[in-house]
């Protein structure tokens, strides 16, 4: 045979083995299961709070339309080890987001009646989630499987060493769990440099099943640049209390 017949031969018989190997390998990666490559809160996590936002990215694009808002309830279980109980406040709607490219789920306003240290463990039933291709999950996959901690902040406005005008002022924190209003005290910590707020005693007000607080109209005695530094005490309705937390840190301009 020809030599350069030869080597023009094995170059086709190479190039046509990968193809056929690069096509089986894209098939593969087409048609295999997808799975979860990271979470928040992470798996075995501690110290969470009742209302995180919750998310998982899975390795693949998902089908969106099968796992709506709507249908929640059919689509996530919750194993017997859970030792947290899921509760949706009638004014707060529960809510799952899709990214752009369909691999990050987020599910947020989920909340959980629990002392610290219970256990929030969620799982995906069977055939609830599919990728494009309608390749499922493994069967009851884990979704969410971590701790819950005592009464902190989770979100406040204005937010920690934001810097705001010296007007009357609207403050407003929400906590992890409901608080026993009752056993709330805000006052200043040994940081503060804006010295007395006006007026001395503000109206505080409570709202999100007593989850939120609202410090209204406050103005302060400073001068420009002062810090507003304010902690507070609390106990929430499990018997969880927080002394000298941090309730709010902000600067004047």
């Amino acid at each position: 045979m020809n030599k350069n017949i030869f080597l023009l031969l094995t170059f086709t018989l190479l190039i046509s083995s990968f193809a056929v190997i690069s096509g089986c390998g894209k098939y593969a990666a087409q048609y295999s299961a997808p799975v979860i490559i990271e979470r928040y809160p992470a798996a075995g996590a501690g110290g969470r709070g009742s209302g995180e936002t919750l998310w998982v990215k899975f390795s693949k694009s998902m089908d969106t339309s099968g796992f709506s808002t709507s249908e929640i309830g059919s689509k996530i279980k919750f194993p017997i080890d859970m030792t947290a109980t899921a509760t949706f406040y009638p004014d707060i709607t529960p809510e799952i987001i899709w990214s752009d490219d369909d691999t990050v789920l987020t599910m947020t306003n989920f909340f959980f009646i629990a002392n610290p240290g219970n256990r929030v463990h969620i799982q995906a039933s069977k055939e609830a989630i599919q990728d494009k291709n309608g390749q499922f999950l493994t069967e009851n996959a884990d979704l969410f499987n971590y701790t819950l901690a005592g009464l902190y902040v989770t979100d406040r406005y204005p937010t920690i060493d934001a810097t705001v005008t010296n007007t009357p002022i609207t403050i407003v924190a929400t906590f992890d769990n409901p608080v026993n209003t009752g056993t709330f005290l805000a006052g200043t910590s040994e940081s503060h440099t804006a010295g007395s707020w006006i007026p001395a005693s503000p109206s505080i007000t409570w709202s999100n099943s007593d989850r939120t607080v609202s410090i209204e109209d406050i103005s302060w005695e400073a001068s420009l640049g002062n810090v507003v530094d304010i902690t507070y005490e609390a106990m929430d309705i499990y018997g969880n209390i927080v002394t000298n937390g941090q309730l709010f840190r902000y600067k004047l301009p």
